[in-house]
């Protein structure tokens, strides 16, 4: 038996289950992308306050994390992506330009209390695929701002991760491209 008992941007149920009452946030799958720009050796990131990234070391909640989206309209894993890049980044590309990671298999991101499963992708771009005309980025009635920040490939190793989604895709960028190893 399953009892809904909050119904906002994520639902959470509870979840009669074999081995008790459990409660599950219910979340649509999303994706998250890694860009990089061929011409100048460096990756594109957003950076944005996150409200459960506040803490006392960081008052604001700002992160350096990889361009994503949910799937709250019907559209398949690239062209979200497609979508997102123009509207998060920037950035123009193709469908066939994008590169979905691990077999296409979505990952979940807290299986224990978490329905939303998440795609990771890669997109490559050269530089005059990068709209340089605006300062920030996302979408207002979303209540997004996002910078994007242009780190060279040789400077990885000095950036601080917070967030498995970004984490991830570097790990493999890293392996592919044995760069920016710490």
């Amino acid at each position: 038996m399953t009892t809904r008992v909050y119904d906002g941007f994520v639902k959470v149920d509870k979840v009669e289950t074999p081995g008790g009452l459990r409660e599950v946030v219910v979340a649509t799958n999303s994706v998250a992308f890694l860009v990089y720009n061929k011409d100048t050796d460096e990756l594109l990131f957003a950076t944005q306050d996150r409200a459960p990234m506040i803490r006392p070391d960081n008052p604001d909640g700002t992160i350096l994390e990889v361009g994503a989206g949910r799937f709250d309209i019907k559209i398949g894993v690239r062209g979200l992506v497609v979508k997102e890049l123009k509207e998060e980044l920037g950035v123009t590309a193709t469908e066939d330009e994008v590169q979905v990671l691990n077999g296409e298999i979505p990952l979940a991101l807290s299986p224990g209390v978490l329905t939303e499963r998440q795609y990771l992708a890669y997109v490559e771009v050269i530089s005059d695929r990068i709209d340089p005309s605006k300062r920030l980025y996302g979408e207002r009635n979303e209540g997004e701002s996002i910078a994007r920040r242009f780190i060279p490939v040789h400077e990885l190793a000095q950036i601080p991760i917070h967030d498995m989604k970004t984490w991830a895709p570097l790990q493999w960028f890293r392996a592919r491209n044995k760069a920016g190893q710490p």
